[in-house]
């Protein structure tokens, strides 16, 4: 996730759609729905940041409501660990529920919002493919 946020501050959202789309163009030979991972690619990424957000939130508001200052440095190591473990637990379920209201909203706004069939990746101009062949080689080798 790191290495896609820093991909998305250098490049636009435009272009990683149109990437994976090139890299995954031969796996729609063998059946794989692909024609709507830009979508989803899209949608996820919108997603995540807000629910990190939501659950930082909620957190928040819980450590308040227990009094958060004066117990966090209190008691012993293991019932610390057990109050950031029970915590984070009851975080689930408001969680899942931002995610379905979101869900719910994204279905009726994305409804007919999917790139046309004919829509094909472009090719390659030769000196994407030299940079791309040197990039592919310097990730084949560099473990050795």
């Amino acid at each position: 996730m790191g290495l896609l946020g820093l991909f998305l501050r250098v490049a636009s959202l435009d272009d990683l759609i149109a990437g994976t789309s090139w890299w995954l163009a031969p796996l729609a030979r063998i059946g794989v729905p692909v024609a709507d991972f830009g979508l989803m690619l899209a949608v996820a990424l919108g997603t995540a940041p807000v629910v990190l957000g939501e659950g930082r939130r909620i957190e928040m508001v819980l450590r308040l409501r227990r009094g958060g200052g004066q117990q966090a440095g209190g008691g012993h190591a293991l019932s610390r660990w057990m109050r950031r473990i029970v915590d984070r637990a009851q975080l689930v379920v408001p969680l899942l529920e931002t995610l379905g209201r979101r869900a719910e909203a994204l279905s009726l706004s994305l409804r007919r919002r999917r790139p046309a069939p004919g829509h094909q990746a472009r090719f390659l101009s030769p000196a994407e493919t030299i940079i791309l062949a040197g990039w592919a080689a310097l990730l084949i080798w560099s473990p050795w």
